[in-house]
């Protein structure tokens, strides 16, 4: 029986019967996934417009918004007065940037555009463990587990760039256990493509495809797919960059590996899957182990096999990613989603292969483990950040956001120096500096650029300046000769700025 026979045979088995082993464990799956979304949606209803899991880093997501509303797609880097620069991709970007058209703030906008992709996305992840048999508590709870990690949550509850190249890509592996008839390797490829011109790492559902295909010498497939990926994310890439005036490459190429120092680091990135891992996806931390032990089983079927293949170059990006030192617990979500979905297609799997008790005995398995997963999440993550919305529900002015709150300080004709982007975009103007991380790059790479700005912070022309982290405090040298701005800065805002108090999240400092 050759591969696509072999899926057709097992999308026409009915799993329900295999749930008679545990009605009890399966509604208690059930309630358990149903507490997870309603409290991600509470959560992302109830801080749609405040300071919710909103950093800095957001911050460059809202300026990148903004500057894309305002027709400065990939900028030039240094034009005399402000500097730009991002590794971030355009599809993500101009998302954002039409979200916040649509609802008239790039916040909200991109939150709201979170929330969307985030439920498009364990849609999804529900039809693709679906089309292998997955049983329905065993999909519900997988997809619960997906945005129960704070990994999950963070994606699905602010404005970022990680889900959109996770859903196009889950959405590729979707057309693909569903059907492959010449048109829709052809909309599998196109969502390929799209994902890879979303993310610098939305490659693996590209290259699993692929891989899954040559494997089981389907060439032709396997032509069509890549022929249709790569026109997609060439097409989408040649455009922005002739509407950038070339501007997306030059981006690209400067910034790219902006947190790779040297070559020894790559030996960071196993220590950092862990380390994220256990910190920011316990949930996904509990069903690994099912996740391995599905390797050593005698017998995969074609499907499971695609999904552990995309598990495999899942892993591959993630020890380069994490040789880069500006990367963090966000690039997990790409392992929490795959992880999900071999778990769902063992299960499926189980359940398709008639083997009886031994069959009913592996889903109480999975299913006990889906459940202590989700239950995780739901205490560790979904639940704390309920409880802290409810606690600081009554707290005056909890809701407001700090860089609205730095804006009431700024008088008309102030000049101001700001870390967080997103100041500048509360203050309605042009931000000085788009990515303060990617500044430092800039001054290791053209320290002549950065020359005006020092010389401005040496004559204390900026009235306020608003930083993440205490410039004065020695012991965090690190954080600017690693992250933001360079040492040279630094040094010359302590030579020159005095500490005046925090706003929000925000440490503010006045000239000396």
């Amino acid at each position: 029986m050759g591969p696509v026979r072999a899926i057709e045979a097992v999308d026409e088995i009915d799993s329900a019967p295999a749930l008679g082993v545990s009605r009890r464990v399966a509604v208690v799956v059930w309630g358990v996934a149903a507490a997870i979304v309603a409290g991600w949606l509470v959560l992302a209803v109830g801080h749609r417009g405040d300071d919710y899991r909103v950093s800095h880093v957001q911050g460059v997501w809202i300026a990148a918004a903004e500057e894309a509303r305002a027709g400065r797609l990939y900028p030039p880097l240094f034009d005399g007065k402000h500097y730009a620069g991002t590794r971030y991709m355009p599809m993500p970007i101009l998302l954002n940037a039409a979200a916040a058209d649509l609802v008239g703030d790039p916040l909200e906008g991109g939150k709201l555009l979170a929330a969307t992709l985030m439920t498009m996305l364990l849609g999804l992840v529900v039809v693709v463990v679906r089309r292998l048999s997955c049983p329905w508590p065993v999909a519900a709870g997988v997809a619960a587990v997906v945005v129960g990690t704070n990994a999950g949550l963070q994606a699905g509850t602010t404005i970022g760039g990680d889900l959109l190249p996770v859903a196009l890509q889950v959405g590729a592996l979707a057309v693909i256990v569903s059907h492959r008839r010449p048109h829709h390797l052809v909309l599998a490829g196109a969502l390929a493509g799209l994902a890879a011109a979303s993310k610098l790492t939305g490659v693996w559902a590209f290259f699993a495809i692929v891989t899954w295909l040559v494997w089981n010498r389907q060439w032709r497939p396997a032509v069509t797919v890549a022929v249709a990926s790569v026109v997609t994310a060439g097409g989408v890439l040649a455009a922005v960059q002739l509407v950038s005036d070339g501007g997306l490459f030059a981006h690209l190429q400067t910034f790219s590996f902006a947190g790779v120092h040297n070559g020894r680091v790559i030996f960071r990135g196993p220590n950092q899957i862990l380390y994220n891992l256990i910190g920011h996806a316990m949930g996904t931390v509990v069903l690994f182990p099912l996740v391995l032990a599905g390797v050593l089983q005698p017998r995969r079927s074609p499907m499971v096999w695609l999904l552990y293949i995309a598990l495999g170059y899942v892993l591959l990006l993630l020890v380069i990613v994490y040789a880069d030192i500006g990367t963090g617990f966000n690039q997990l979500f790409d392992l929490v989603v795959v992880s999900a979905l071999v778990v769902g297609g063992l299960a499926g799997e189980r359940v398709a292969s008639h083997a009886g008790a031994a069959a009913r005995g592996y889903l109480l398995v999975v299913m006990v483990a889906v459940l202590w997963a989700g239950s995780l999440d739901l205490v560790r993550t979904v639940g704390f950040d309920i409880r802290g919305m409810l606690a600081a529900s009554g707290q005056a002015g909890a809701a407001r956001r700090s860089a609205v709150m730095i804006a009431d300080l700024v008088k008309p004709g102030d000049e101001v120096l700001a870390e967080d982007p997103a100041v500048y975009v509360a203050l309605h103007r042009r931000p000085l500096i788009a990515d303060s991380f990617m500044l430092n790059v800039l001054d290791r790479h053209h320290p002549e650029w950065l020359d005006p700005l020092i010389q401005q912070v040496a004559d204390r022309r900026f009235q306020l300046v608003v930083l993440v982290v205490p410039v004065e405090d020695r012991s965090l040298d690190y954080w600017w000769t690693n992250f933001h701005y360079g040492p040279r800065l630094a040094a010359a805002l302590r030579a020159s700025y005095r500490p005046a108090g925090t706003v929000g999240r925000y440490f503010v400092y006045r000239p000396r």
